[in-house]
């Protein structure tokens, strides 16, 4: 049963709870898997019958801002100080997919897919940085992608470009990296997404104590749920 109405970018969603099920799917996930986590949950807080594969080609931002849209709406096992608001963007629906060009290198969003195949291959930071630059640019010696595939395809696009992005000459990955950068951080309107052996985000308007959070889903399972999961995740003192 929906319980409030959401908007999104341009989507509209009627947020549902949680239900027994996703505590079966989760136990079966490895803990350490978050972004495969959030998959499962949004396809129940979040439902969408239109498309099977919806939670996969959203943006992250958008992942993650229905994330934090639903923990402020739910009793969650977050500390008390951190206030939920203060990572989410004042308007919801200004979002876009389309690519942004700044001397002939331009940069799109990375997707929900891209983020399990960088969850499942990358052990550093530094992969993460360079694989979710390496799938989202466009440039001369890396032309863009923007087909939705399958997992390991993706896994396999993202090796072999960051292969490519490793032979660059360092003043020209300077000038990729920058501009990178600064287009990246428009798409930051929902939520501020950095990595950190993962997907983190900052306050959307910074602050004097900005050090980035990690979201997680299994934050919402309270009560006698989070016990069940805790069996299954018992090696994993944050649930």
């Amino acid at each position: 049963m929906s319980f409030t109405n959401i908007e999104i970018g341009k989507s509209h969603y009627d947020l549902c709870h949680l239900r027994v099920s996703n505590i079966l799917q989760m136990a079966k996930i490895r803990p350490d898997f978050y972004e495969k986590q959030l998959t499962q949950a949004i396809y129940t807080i979040a439902p969408n019958n239109k498309d099977p594969q919806y939670a996969l080609k959203m943006s992250v931002q958008e992942r993650y801002a229905i994330l934090l849209s639903y923990l402020q709406l739910v009793e969650n096992r977050l500390d008390d100080d951190v206030q939920i608001s203060e990572y989410l963007g004042e308007d919801l629906t200004n979002f876009s997919h389309e690519r942004i060009e700044i001397n002939n290198i331009s940069v799109r969003p990375l997707n929900g897919l891209e983020a399990h195949a960088l969850e499942e291959g990358c052990e550093t930071t530094i992969d993460w940085i360079m694989g979710a630059m390496a799938i989202q640019i466009g440039c001369d010696e890396l032309p863009p992608v923007d087909d939705f595939t399958n997992l390991n395809f993706t896994k396999n696009l993202i090796k072999t470009r960051i292969d490519q992005l490793s032979k660059l000459e360092i003043w020209r990955f300077n000038e990729l990296f920058n501009t990178y950068l600064h287009i990246e951080n428009q798409f930051n309107s929902l939520v501020n997404i950095v990595f950190d052996n993962g997907i983190v985000l900052r306050k959307i308007n910074g602050g004097t104590d900005d050090a980035p959070l990690r979201f997680r889903i299994t934050s919402a399972f309270t009560g006698h749920a989070n016990d069940i999961l805790s069996i299954a995740y018992e090696d994993d003192p944050d649930i």
